[in-house]
């Protein structure tokens, strides 16, 4: 009997594993506030989800600006709240004297500057 309660305590004492996601380019270019942020796609639970990193970069060389981004979220417990934070990260960039001739790469994606959307978040 000694054991099974052991065993019961050593387990109730123990969190939760914690479950790595990360994105490496990946995830929708999207402006807010003058800003190019890019959306990692994912909702984050306020009680189990924590965005522990989350960078971008942008580079223009001969009209093409390349934006290289990351994000890692750290999720632990399985009674989760629904409510939905999200993921995203901000890229500072670099002077663009004319937009309209700029295309953007993004992963395996490309756009023009001109066309890429306003965030919806």
């Amino acid at each position: 009997m000694r054991k099974l309660i052991f065993g019961t305590l050593i387990l109730a004492g123990c969190p939760d594993p914690v479950e790595v996601t990360e994105f490496t380019n990946e995830g929708v270019i999207c402006w807010s506030q003058g800003e190019l942020i890019v959306d990692f796609q994912t909702c984050l639970s306020s009680s189990c989800d924590t965005l522990t990193d989350a960078t971008c970069t942008a580079t223009l060389e001969n009209g093409v600006l390349t934006i290289e981004s990351y994000g890692r979220i750290e999720s632990q417990g399985n009674e989760c709240t629904d409510d939905c934070g999200f993921a995203s990260a901000t890229c500072e960039l670099p002077l663009i004297e004319d937009p309209s001739t700029v295309t953007v790469e993004h992963g395996t994606s490309s756009v023009a500057m001109d066309d890429i959307p306003d965030c919806t978040f």
